[in-house]
């Protein structure tokens, strides 16, 4: 039987210089036979204009596949450079104040549980924030880890963001952000550390959020400077040093 044989090698059907041998003589049927299976020999081969489909998976048998075209459906395959370079799940917010709005590429038909997207922010948030990827999901929510709506300064202009869809929610889950939104210090004053302990130069301090618990770390911080002077041990920039 002609044909190809399974491992990829065409097989012929009839063998000319056999039949000669064999005093078989030449028939329209077996040239038809012959010349039938090298059209569908050539018809499963992958034309390089892309006339074919392919059919089933292609083992490449460990080699590459050069020169091949950035990715820019969903469905197309990636070159390696876009991987490395996390192009594909990344966009500049396109949107207003509070409302996200990102598009990528390529474009996501659909989202995924666990799907992670990254985009520099376009505006400072001032309250709850929505974030649209792709026009999907009808503009779901951008939430904290809690599931909380954003309450206004998780987001800050040109600044890079991470967010993971939760199917289960129908929300973006803003990653990398605790329920404290942080320290906010007057003009001119300034809030530093040295060897792991505060040292606070200020007249006044704004703190959102967590003002019971940094007044409570400010009264640590002056018992020990305090047992610290006591003791005659002086905190520096990087050491400790004990007076004599």
């Amino acid at each position: 039987m002609g044909g190809f044989n399974g491992s990829g090698t065409y097989v012929r059907y009839y063998n000319w210089t056999n039949d000669a041998n064999a005093s078989i003589d030449i028939s329209s049927s077996r040239m038809d036979t012959e010349d039938n299976g090298y059209a569908t020999g050539l018809s499963t081969c992958i034309t390089k204009d892309g006339q074919q489909t392919i059919t089933a998976n292609i083992p490449w048998n460990g080699k590459k596949i050069t020169g091949l075209g950035a990715g820019t459906l969903a469905t197309d395959a990636s070159q390696l450079g876009q991987l490395s370079k996390g192009t594909s799940n990344y966009a500049i917010d396109s949107g207003i104040t509070n409302a996200i709005v990102i598009s990528m590429s390529p474009v996501n038909t659909a989202l995924t549980d666990g799907q992670r997207v990254y985009f520099m922010a376009a505006n400072n948030n001032t309250g709850a924030t929505t974030l649209a990827v792709d026009g999907l999901g009808s503009t779901p929510a951008l939430v904290n880890r809690s599931l909380a709506a954003l309450a206004g300064g998780e987001i800050l202009t040109n600044v890079i963001y991470e967010a993971a869809w939760s199917a289960t929610n129908s929300k973006w889950i803003l990653m990398g952000q605790s329920n404290v939104k942080g320290l906010s210090i007057a003009s001119g004053k300034t809030l530093t550390v040295s060897n792991s302990v505060f040292s606070v130069i200020y007249s006044e301090i704004d703190v959102l959020g967590v003002a019971d618990e940094f007044e409570r770390g400010k009264e640590y911080v002056r018992k020990k400077r305090q047992n610290n002077l006591a003791a005659g041990i002086e905190i520096g920039n990087s050491k400790q040093r004990r007076e004599k």
